[in-house]
């Protein structure tokens, strides 16, 4: 256990693979916070709990955004080349990144306002707060969806944790030592007795000939 939590910690430091954890969690609490959302609109924006819940998620979810694109541009950094094709994918993702923590913001803060007095303020910002859950839902899976086509289309990020091996030090590598196994003396003996009768008996075998043979009768 502490050796898989060293080197979750070790992965981690890696900016790749740090901003590869955390581009999900905004997206999970932004999920979660729209599914409150929608349960807040169903109790006609009157519950307390679900009101200050899901404006805590979404303001929760543009602080964690907004630490995910610190944490993409500093992977960005140990990039290698980027191709042409895959640039304009790139550009579009930081973009979206490191704007993505405003709408998310903004529908916290809509939902908050459903606590205003009068049913025309509550419902007002309700809907506005919905659509703005929307808004970020679609949001976020754009910014997603740019970060999947640079890794799995373009493998941008890819192999940026170490260069391969060459081939000199492919070659000089060698076999790692099998095992041993000790087999005790008692034992050895006798397998070395039994196989030495056998090679004796089919010695002899070779050497005799029928009489038949001998004289050239059939």
């Amino acid at each position: 256990m502490v050796v898989n939590i060293q080197e979750l910690t070790e992965s981690l430091a890696h900016p790749p693979i740090r901003h590869a954890a955390m581009v999900h969690m905004p997206i999970a609490f932004a999920a979660l916070g729209l599914l409150l959302l929608l349960l807040l609109l169903l109790t006609g924006g009157r519950s307390a709990y679900l009101r200050w819940s899901t404006a805590a998620l979404f303001l929760l979810a543009a602080g964690l955004a907004y630490l995910t694109s610190i944490s993409g541009e500093a992977a960005e950094d140990h990039l290698l080349e980027v191709a042409d094709l895959a640039h304009e994918s790139l550009e579009e993702h930081e973009w979206l990144g490191e704007w993505a923590w405003v709408p998310l913001a903004a529908t916290g803060i809509l939902t908050a306002l459903t606590a205003m007095p009068g049913l025309p303020a509550r419902f007002g910002f309700l809907a506005l707060a919905l659509l703005a859950g929307i808004f970020c839902s679609g949001w976020l899976a754009l910014t997603a969806h740019h970060g999947g086509q640079l890794v799995y289309v373009h493998s941008v990020g890819v192999g940026t944790l170490g260069e391969a091996p060459s081939s000199d030090d492919a070659g000089n590598r060698t076999s790692p030592d099998l095992p041993l196994i000790e087999v005790p003396q008692e034992e050895g003996t006798k397998a070395g007795e039994a196989i030495e009768a056998v090679v004796v008996e089919s010695e002899s075998t070779d050497t005799q000939t029928p009489s038949g043979a001998s004289n050239g009768n059939p």
